[in-house]
């Protein structure tokens, strides 16, 4: 992958090979009059992230929220007998929880009936803490070929790739690049596995998150394998149903721009807070969201000495 020479070895990537080593299991599930309650499990197949010779300490990530989340919906829809293999992931919304989870070998989430619309398809779910709304809409397909063996929602993120290619950084605070879809034609069962020609909005999240990266590593001037854990502490993503049906072109080109950045301190550590917007050109697909990490204290030398620079310049 060209993202690569940015951001390190895809096999030690999360957002590289990392989420797709990701396997989930359903433990149970119960309904009662105000909540749809399910419990799960996350295994991890291989390295979950590795930085130089240091592996992280795996805990539940954003993508792993709204794929439980989807799987809750769709456990749910069997229950009322309701064929979701043509809904599509419109948008979601997503907070983390106060504190990291890293317990992923039994997951509660609970589907909120007074804070969902299930008539407008429209889903609030907390995952052990963490917030994920999802909203679906229903896109007829006249032949479906969702007789696969394995769950889309969970799964297709396996045969898929969204690689960044051709990057620019234009400033500190903006970079461009191209996107290219690889995928593997499979069939699948499940919600969404109607849509299998569509790049996904959770394919869209990994190829974001990726340039999210190389926004926040490039306007904290540190390299993945120096940093700590990029959190995300929200994050907002829609697209745009209409262009669908649409020919995927080949290459498609995207941006990301910092919109807001500060350094805080906090627990003796300095916490870089930024603000970004990331999506494609044509704005059928955009994310926003708010991602914190600490800085290495290097980094933060470097910053003072660019201000006092600035400053005696001026």
């Amino acid at each position: 992958m060209f993202v690569d020479k940015y951001l390190g070895l895809y096999e030690q990537r999360y957002f590289g090979a990392g989420h797709k080593r990701t396997k989930y299991s359903i433990l149970d599930s119960y309904i009662s009059d105000e909540q749809f309650v399910m419990s799960a499990k996350i295994e991890q197949e291989g390295v979950w992230s590795q930085k130089g010779q240091s592996k992280k300490k795996q805990h539940l990530s954003t993508v792993d929220g709204i794929i439980l989340s989807g799987m809750l919906v769709e456990k749910y829809l069997e229950i009322t007998c309701e064929n979701c293999s043509d809904w599509m992931l419109q948008s979601f919304e997503v907070h983390a929880a106060s504190n990291p989870v890293e317990d992923v070998n039994h997951i509660v989430l609970y589907l909120d009936f007074d804070k969902s619309s299930l008539l407008e398809k429209r889903y609030a779910v907390n995952v052990s803490g963490m917030r994920v709304d999802l909203s679906f809409e229903q896109i007829k397909i006249e032949e479906q070929t969702n007789h696969g063996q394995q769950n889309y929602f969970s799964s297709h993120l396996k045969n898929s790739m969204l690689d960044l290619t051709d990057i620019h950084f234009i400033s500190d605070d903006l970079v461009e690049a191209d996107t290219q879809w690889m995928h593997q034609k499979m069939e699948y069962s499940g919600l969404g596995s109607a849509h299998t020609n569509e790049i996904s909005l959770l394919e869209w999240l990994i190829s974001f998150s990726q340039l999210c990266e190389l926004m926040v590593y490039n306007h904290d001037k540190v390299s993945r394998e120096e940093s700590e854990n990029l959190w995300m502490r929200s994050v907002k993503a829609e697209i745009n149903i209409s262009s669908l049906g649409l020919p995927n072109l080949e290459t498609i080109h995207s941006f990301g721009k910092i919109d807001k950045a500060k350094i805080i301190t906090k627990g003796g550590n300095s916490w870089s807070m930024l603000n970004v917007t990331t999506g494609t050109s044509d704005n059928q697909v955009l994310f926003t969201a708010k991602v914190a990490h600490i800085l290495p204290s290097a980094s933060i030398e470097m910053k003072h000495q660019v201000k006092k620079y600035c400053l005696m310049t001026k």
